[in-house]
């Protein structure tokens, strides 16, 4: 697994560290004795990040990657050894409501990012974060990193082009470029109560409806927060160790839980008596089952998952108690 006094000292920037998964990858790193910069356009008071105070021990610049010149001063100014790139805009719903705004964010951000390291050079590690919503929805289950890429809505297909473009400056310019392609992230300080985890502790907690939509029948990887981060930081370790360059790795679980059973789990996990639960076939015929395959990931970096689902959820469920209470003073 990861060696913590691996970043002793390293110059690392992180694009989208006020987010939900920049927050917890900017603490670890902080917690490990890197040297952190961070370039951020909304230092938002409600997040973890600032909520941590992770704006008072990492180096912020207020900006956006949609700014060449500055990825550029900054890749050079700060002596960097690390990037990770996780800024985009990855709300479906938004998505959906401004493609062109998805797609600038996404893809001109990743080819400027990807840019200002290739006029760098020397850097250790560049990671790039795709997803599996990149794979083509109807290729074989589970998807392996052979998968053929082929996202179709807006986010889908943006992080599709990132993937791509992001193997194509890994082999064209021999740089230390490796991808994470992670499934469906959980945990608490994801603050966007439309996805499915969040929406469902909280209801529960606010004592609302439980809707479960699409019957309930979808089967989904849900892959745990801590586990995200590790298997960053394990592969911001390993790229140049291993030459990895241009290689993409799946991350999350092997094993699939349907929508249905993910609910009942958290309900169990609340100890909540009394709520309204209504299964809603809306859509079913549309979303399809979506998990991946994490061997190449265990067999060649020796990443395993350290949480099981419960675990996972239990963490979670008493973030968003404590957090829901906190909101309501």
């Amino acid at each position: 697994m990861t060696n913590e006094s691996y970043w002793q000292d390293k110059n690392v920037l992180i694009t989208g560290e006020t987010g939900f998964i920049g927050s917890f990858l900017t603490k670890k790193l902080i917690e490990n004795h890197a040297k952190v910069v961070c370039l951020t356009d909304n230092l938002a008071k409600e997040s973890d990040f600032v909520r941590w105070g992770l704006d008072t021990k990492t180096e912020v610049i207020l900006g956006n990657v949609l700014d060449l010149e500055l990825l550029k001063s900054l890749t050079e100014k700060y002596g960097l050894t690390h990037v990770f790139h996780l800024a985009a805009q990855s709300k479906i719903p938004v998505s959906i409501q401004d493609p062109f705004g998805t797609l600038k964010i996404n893809i001109d951000g990743t080819i400027n990012v990807l840019e200002a390291c290739r006029l760098k050079g020397d850097l250790e590690a560049i990671v790039i974060a795709s997803s599996i919503g990149a794979y083509d929805a109807n290729e074989k289950l589970p998807f392996t990193e052979e998968s053929k890429l082929k996202g179709l809505s807006p986010y889908d297909a943006s992080k599709s082009c990132v993937d791509i473009l992001a193997q194509s400056y890994a082999k064209t310019y021999n740089l230390p470029i490796t991808i994470t392609r992670f499934s469906n992230l959980y945990g608490g300080g994801d603050l966007n109560f439309d996805r499915l985890i969040p929406r469902t502790i909280k209801n529960l907690i606010e004592g609302k409806k439980v809707v479960v939509r699409y019957g309930g029948k979808p089967r989904r990887g849900f892959f745990y927060i801590d586990d995200a981060i590790n298997a960053f930081l394990l592969l911001g370790q390993k790229t140049a160790e291993l030459k990895l360059s241009g290689e993409a790795f799946n991350f999350g679980p092997n094993s699939p839980t349907s929508v249905k059973d993910l609910v009942e789990k958290i309900i169990k996990i609340s100890k909540i008596k009394k709520y309204e639960l209504e299964m809603n076939d809306e859509g079913l015929h549309e979303v399809k089952d979506q998990y991946s395959s994490n061997e190449k990931a265990r067999k060649i970096l020796g990443w395993t998952n350290q949480y099981t689902l419960e675990r996972g959820l239990e963490k979670t469920f008493e973030y968003y108690r404590q957090y829901l209470k906190t909101e309501r003073v």
